[in-house]
């Protein structure tokens, strides 16, 4: 892909671009489909695709525009190019950027790549997807079953004019599964998943089995009584809140248009001292971890939260150009949860691996100090929260009453709602072992622990 990104950057620069990018991607992937217990289908796809953003200084401005191309043909290229300059010179002049960036440090992150993933066979993930099916087969309250396995190989290639080229190779490997079980009174549900960017088969059944386990301990459900009480949360649901609250609110674009309560709160205490948040671009083998970001700026470790304090927000090279900083790494070509197709879209401020740090008690130890409260695993309606003032209202997905440090009961129709500020700030209690969770793009995670918070409203 090099050659082509080449010729894309130097086809721009021909054509008036003061400065060019180009960014591509090709990938494979196999994607196994579960309905009603069987396997469907397993469907293969190969994408191919550059990004180009161009930079035209004039009259004193400075203008951007961007355009995208699946035909590597260098006639397909050119009119790529051509669109870009055309886009750049009819929008508004744009204050932010005023050069792409020249950060030539090299890096590797490890276990990016499995080899197993970028060769496996369709028989082979509708073996593993049968495989799955049997281990949820618990008891005859099952009643229905779905899910899919995604196994994603890509190649990503950056250059731009000021010398930069770079590129890495990664897999990616998801596993998700739905149960429905039912008896004589009651329906209950669940689901549950796994990703990392190398395949583990043990997961992948893992996650069916648990998913049936759960669905079944959510039979005959009890409404619970409407207060203010604690609420411990499992680390899907603690990511799924975060994903629509916090991740958004720490990304410097959002700062900057003055759509987030942290504005101006940097080495301001915003949660509880058992919280600390960091984005983490380049642990091994999570989903969000690469060696450059889409910008092919090199990735980093940075603290957001420290011990309840804030201390950074996350940058590309747009908004840290307009704060006169150096940025974090967190360039995202957003693309949806299951293709690499990231050339189609032009980068954003968006964390990697936002992670909350592990603390020291089990679940057990957190269940036992729970007098009257709920357990919460799976949430839904988080996508609904308000995403500048912070505030939520979800209803638990999987969930169960505690009483005097027991679970007593599944739990329906109930609602938490709450600011996410309130959240963070009333945590007690944080979980030694953590998950990693998908996030809203392609690449990237949340990793949680489970915590405990206090005060929460919870309605019938």
């Amino acid at each position: 892909m090099y050659e082509e990104i080449e010729y894309a950057v130097t086809s721009a620069e021909r054509r008036g671009a003061s400065q060019a990018e180009a960014f591509s991607t090709e990938s494979r992937s196999l994607n196994a489909v579960i309905e009603k217990g069987e396997v469907k289908s397993v469907d293969s796809k190969l994408d191919t695709g550059i990004g180009l953003r161009v930079l035209i200084k004039k009259l004193g401005g400075v203008f951007l525009g961007s355009s995208y191309t699946m035909d590597m043909r260098e006639s397909a290229i050119e009119t790529m190019a051509d669109g870009a300059i055309s886009i750049a010179l009819t929008k508004p002049e744009q204050k932010e950027i005023r050069s792409f960036h020249d950060s030539r440090k090299v890096q590797k992150v490890d276990s990016l790549f499995d080899r197993r993933i970028s060769s496996l066979e369709a028989t082979e993930a509708c073996s593993l997807a049968n495989d799955m099916i049997e281990s949820a087969r618990l008891r005859e309250s099952i009643v229905s079953m779905s899910g899919s396995l995604l196994f994603v190989s890509y190649n990503t290639a950056l250059k731009n004019s000021l010398g930069i080229e770079t590129g890495y190779s990664a897999t990616t490997f998801k596993a998700s599964y739905y149960v429905t079980a039912k008896n004589e009174n009651s329906v209950g549900s669940a689901g549950d998943d796994y990703s990392n960017r190398i395949l583990d088969e043990e997961k992948a059944i893992e996650v069916a089995r648990h998913s049936a386990s759960m669905a079944i301990s959510q039979l005959d459900p009890k409404s619970v009584k409407a207060g203010v009480m604690d609420v411990v949360v499992g680390p899907d649901a603690v990511a799924s809140i975060l994903e629509n609250t916090f991740a958004l609110m720490i990304s410097a674009d959002q700062v900057q248009r003055k759509q987030s309560p942290y504005r101006g709160r940097i080495d301001s205490e915003v949660a509880s001292d058992a919280i600390t948040v960091v984005a983490e671009g380049r642990y091994p083998g999570w989903i969000g971890s690469k060696p450059y970001d889409d910008e092919g700026y090199p990735t980093q470790t940075t603290t957001v939260v420290e011990k309840g304090v804030l201390r950074s927000f996350l940058h590309n090279t747009s908004s840290a150009a307009k704060e006169n900083r150096e940025s974090t790494g967190n360039a995202l070509r957003p693309s949806s949860a299951d293709t690499a197709s990231k050339y189609l879209g032009e980068p954003v401020v968006h964390h990697t691996n936002l992670k909350i740090g592990e603390g020291t008690e089990t679940f057990e130890s957190i269940l036992s100090s729970v007098k009257d409260g709920i357990y919460v695993r799976h949430v839904i309606g988080a996508h609904t929260a308000n995403r500048i003032t912070g505030e939520f209202s979800v209803a638990p997905l999987v969930a169960y009453k505690i009483e005097k440090g027991q679970i007593i009961h599944p739990v329906r129709e109930a609602m938490i709602g709450c600011n996410i500020q309130d959240f963070l700030k009333n945590v007690t209690d944080v979980g030694v072992h953590w998950k990693q969770c998908e996030g809203a793009y392609f690449d990237t995670a949340i990793v949680s622990p489970i915590l405990k918070i206090e005060k929460v409203s919870v309605s019938a």
